[in-house]
């Protein structure tokens, strides 16, 4: 750490985790003084906190922070600290998928990835130009190796105007590594629809709840603008991407009554509500940021759901697209 800036950055560390199928082990957070002593941070230094957005949503509380105050950390000074995430629970049993990005905003003398797997495992695995992965295998084992250095800081206000000048969702935002286990996207809408299934069946508050909207109503666009309206300016959103705290969503009667959700949520009450009356729609997952890489079918290239309802009016067909 070069400068008290860096002493303010550093100074508290912060790893995210999902508490309901992880979970974080810190081995040592230490610093390395310059007359050669190490201060090590104790047990009394790491904190355990809820998420900031669960303190205004406490129904997410399974994505929790893990926070270490550094010790006697100043200018000039090492500091060195080894965290684990361990996933102690699969969101998809028998499969795994992982993004990794380099760290281009701090000045990185080396940074290595490696993953490591059984040889007989099939991986789809997706890099940009440049970031190959050395492969060897041994003992049953294949490992994929990447390293990488970054010894320039890079200036943001260029970034951002080159971001400008390109497309709006550019191809290069996509992550360096890609991997995933998924053999194709309908074994990830599969995977999904699983997790939400139960989820969306209108239970008995729910089918009142769409009678008491669509009273008097005979037509099928009419009562989706009444059902649509409900769910989108009634609800308080909570601004959750998909994936952080859980791909599951809460039951369409429990968002119901609690009277707010995340992206998932919301939809899942409005599918419910629209099944009520006979509807059905569909889940679309999509990433609200970047294009999406067809070639990689990995639930970590999403971050919102959207509902898709086709409707057949005489011999007319349309599909109403909403983002509750």
């Amino acid at each position: 750490v070069q400068s008290e800036a860096g002493v303010q950055q550093w100074g508290q560390l912060q790893e995210g985790y999902n508490s309901a199928n992880e979970r974080v082990e810190i081995p040592y957070v230490r610093v390395l003084k310059e007359d050669g002593s190490v201060v090590k941070a104790g047990e009394d230094a790491v904190q355990d906190l809820s998420a900031p957005i669960e303190r205004e949503a406490p129904v997410y509380t399974d994505y929790r922070q893990k926070h270490i105050t550094v010790p006697g950390l100043r200018p000039g000074e090492v500091l060195e600290y080894d965290m684990v995430t361990v996933i102690h629970t699969p969101l998809a049993a028998g499969q795994f998928w992982a993004d990794y990005e380099f760290d281009k905003s701090n000045i990185s003398l080396d940074e290595t990835v490696d993953v490591d797997v059984p040889a007989s495992r099939s991986l789809k695995l997706k890099c940009k130009p440049g970031f190959d992965a050395k492969i060897t295998e041994q003992d049953g084992r294949r490992i994929y190796h990447w390293s990488g250095s970054h010894l320039e800081r890079e200036d943001e206000t260029a970034k951002a105007k080159d971001k400008k000048k390109k497309k709006q969702r550019p191809d290069d935002d996509r992550p360096d590594i890609q991997l995933t286990t998924f053999e194709s996207w309908e074994q990830v809408g599969r995977w999904y629809a699983s997790l939400e299934k139960d989820r969306r069946m209108p239970s008995p508050e729910v089918r009142t709840k769409a009678q008491e909207l669509t009273k008097g109503m005979n037509d099928d666009l009419e009562k989706t603008q009444a059902l649509y309206d409900f769910v989108a300016k009634n609800f308080r959103y909570v601004s959750l991407s998909l994936g952080v705290g859980r791909y599951q969503p809460h039951a369409a009667a429990d968002v119901l009554h609690d009277q707010y959700g995340d992206c998932k949520d919301k939809h899942t009450l409005l599918a419910s509500l629209l099944e009520a009356e006979g509807l059905h729609a569909s889940s679309v997952l999509i990433n609200s940021t970047r294009k999406l890489d067809p070639d990689v079918p990995s639930p970590s290239q999403f971050d919102h759901v959207i509902t898709l309802l086709p409707l057949v009016k005489g011999t007319e067909k349309q599909e109403v697209w909403m983002d509750t």
